[in-house]
């Protein structure tokens, strides 16, 4: 008998996709309505903007990013898949982080675009090496500074998107469990109260980075359009706070949650 088991092979798995995506949005209907509505004023902002500042192109590009982001972590949430979504989650946050430095320091513009000096090299031995340049004022230490701030609260999405679906540390192992000195894997979330953390962290962190995009690109938004959006944020925002009083009080410690 192995040592290692796994619940069901990628066949199985995907035999299995529809079923579970339907039974995921009925399970989890309320926070899917919420996600949804978020990603679509993330959609219809992107629609409003009309760039006349050429130092806002970088950070409305990235706003594309995160919203192209919010489907595959939609999807991966569906499919049980939570350390998939926070994994595509992390990218999402840096870009606020990216976009918001950009807005505030544009001289930063240069050393993004020439973060990657031998990215057309393909035999330079450090081809993917960004600069030290870059990563010194890219980092997250000054995307994400300790003022109490919005980037703070995004800096800590950073760190746990990081630690639990990016980097190959000890958070990479939570999904194991050990029975009777086997060691199994199921291949989707099968704790409720993990699951239901991973859709409150991922609204979260969407609903920060929509209020850090909507500072930096506000002056991109038509005359008269800018108080319909913040009217909208403020409609979903009050909604969401019923929503996460509602359906999480088994989850401990989701009510830190700062809103």
């Amino acid at each position: 008998m192995s040592d290692i088991e796994i619940d069901t092979g990628l066949t199985g798995y995907l035999e299995k996709d529809v079923a579970v995506v339907e039974a995921s949005r009925q399970e989890w209907e309320s926070e899917y309505n919420a996600l949804s509505r978020l990603v679509d004023m993330f959609r219809r902002v992107s629609q409003l903007i009309v760039v006349k500042d050429t130092n806002l192109s970088l950070p409305s590009q990235l706003f594309l990013v995160v919203l192209n982001q919010s489907y595959g972590v939609a999807s991966a949430l569906l499919r049980k898949r939570t350390t998939d979504a926070q994994g595509l989650m992390r990218r999402a946050v840096e870009a606020a982080g990216v976009a918001h430095r950009l807005w505030k320091h544009p001289e930063l513009i240069q050393f993004f675009n020439e973060a990657y000096p031998n990215i057309n090299d393909d035999n330079h031995p450090k081809q993917f090496t960004p600069s030290h340049k870059y990563r010194h004022e890219f980092s997250s230490s000054l995307m994400f500074p300790s003022d109490g701030s919005v980037l703070q609260t995004l800096g800590s999405f950073y760190d746990l998107f990081s630690v639990g679906a990016s980097h190959t540390g000890i958070g990479a192992l939570t999904g194991h469990k050990w029975k009777d000195g086997v060691l199994a894997l199921s291949v989707r979330e099968t704790n409720k109260v993990e699951i239901g953390r991973a859709w409150h962290s991922v609204i979260t962190a969407y609903w920060e980075i929509l209020r850090v995009f909507f500072a930096v690109l506000r002056s991109s938004i038509p005359d008269g359009m800018t108080a319909a959006v913040e009217a909208n944020m403020n409609h979903w925002l009050d909604d969401y706070k019923k929503t996460l009083k509602d359906r999480t009080p088994w989850i401990p410690d989701i009510h830190k949650v700062n809103l």
